[in-house]
């Protein structure tokens, strides 16, 4: 959570399944079971959100500040360490991953500069995620195991186009004659302002 959320203000909550985030009112704010007016980041708070089923809601969803323009992401990289594997991890491998309250079954598209991974090795790499979009920032630690597997990360870049996806496996298979790396780009400016009481508008929570 960052930045400040009074009641009667609206947000944007998502991203849903199809990585939409939709307008929503919030009724009212409660930290600790007692009627506020307003948190901050630091506190525990519940939200009464307006016209919202229950059954909508997932962990991972996020309400935003509607100016913040965020983007949900299907393809995200990071650079990892593997702290377990019995054997070895290559591409196509599918471990579940884990982001505050993000839990998605995630698949590795590629690794940058190595065929396989084994314990102790570090690299950078792509995935994807399998069933739906998520809200990740630049930054976020990353979990991720599958069985006695074990790995951690950070992420480095979200919403990678897939289109850059597409000539990055075009290059590693051999159809062209570019490098197999994704390009680099200038660090783009995150969706919520950092923990700071200067920035108020801009706030993050995750769904419970």
């Amino acid at each position: 959570m960052a930045g400040k959320i009074s009641a009667n203000t609206t947000m944007l909550l998502g991203p849903d399944g199809n990585g939409a985030f939709v307008p929503v009112q919030i009724k009212s704010v409660h930290s600790k079971r007692v009627p506020v007016k307003q948190v901050m980041a630091g506190m525990s708070a519940g939200f009464a959100l307006k016209k919202i089923k229950r059954s909508t809601l997932r962990k991972g969803m996020v309400l935003v500040a509607t100016d913040s323009k965020p983007e949900p992401s299907i393809y995200f990289e990071a650079d990892v360490i593997i702290l377990y594997h019995s054997t070895t991890i290559h591409t196509n491998y599918q471990p579940v991953i884990q982001c505050l309250t993000i839990r998605q079954s995630a698949k590795i598209v590629h690794i940058n500069d190595k065929d396989v991974m084994r314990t102790g090795d570090r690299a950078r790499v792509l995935f994807k995620f399998l069933y739906r979009p998520e809200y990740l920032k630049e930054g976020m630690r990353v979990i991720f195991r599958e069985g006695r597997c074990k790995g951690l990360g950070v992420i480095t870049r979200v919403a990678i186009p897939e289109e850059e996806v597409n000539k990055l496996l075009e290059a590693r298979s051999g159809l062209a004659p570019t490098s197999a790396k994704l390009t680099s780009v200038p660090d783009r400016p995150t969706a919520v302002a950092s923990q700071s009481n200067s920035h108020p508008k801009a706030l993050t929570a995750s769904a419970d």
